[in-house]
């Protein structure tokens, strides 16, 4: 039994032995291709720890953009009729915090003109597009035929 103990490991394990210590002390050794085996890992190990950074931050700063964009309180429109002073606040209100009642399916979520021109109102009542999604005839609000004061207010 203390024969085997005290045998020398075959060729290919001592060669596999000679590998592993060249790759943990950087020594050229006869396996002088071996060498750089170290920095790789430590190369590797770096590029995934930046990556895993930059995509944390990336992650951190768009969540960051979603919550830092607040919706004006009132939205005014100039009109030949008079000016139209949208409470987006109530407006949301109404629809229990929820962007999706309106946005994007009715209205773009963006700062743009609407261009709700003259004429329109009949149109978007009908197809129930803009206001006229919900300020119809039948609709969750008032419909805009013989309303108009509710929305436009002359100066």
């Amino acid at each position: 039994m203390d024969c085997a103990i005290r045998r020398r490991p075959p060729a290919r394990l001592r060669a596999f032995a000679q590998e592993i210590q060249i790759l943990s002390t950087g020594d050229e050794g006869e396996r002088g291709v071996l060498r750089h085996a170290k920095p790789q890992r430590e190369y590797t190990a770096f590029m995934r720890t930046l990556c895993s950074l930059l995509l944390a931050l990336a992650i951190a700063a768009g969540i960051s953009a979603l919550l830092a964009q607040k919706a004006p309180e009132k939205i005014v429109f100039s009109s030949k009729m008079g000016d139209v002073s949208f409470d987006h606040a109530a407006h949301v209100k109404r629809a229990n915090n929820d962007c999706s009642v309106c946005h994007d399916k009715l209205f773009p979520q963006s700062r743009a003109a609407i261009n709700y021109k003259e004429g329109m109102h009949k149109t978007a009542e009908t197809a129930k597009t803009s206001c006229g999604g919900c300020h119809n005839p039948g609709g969750a609000a008032f419909e805009t035929k013989g309303n108009c004061g509710k929305c436009h207010v002359k100066n």
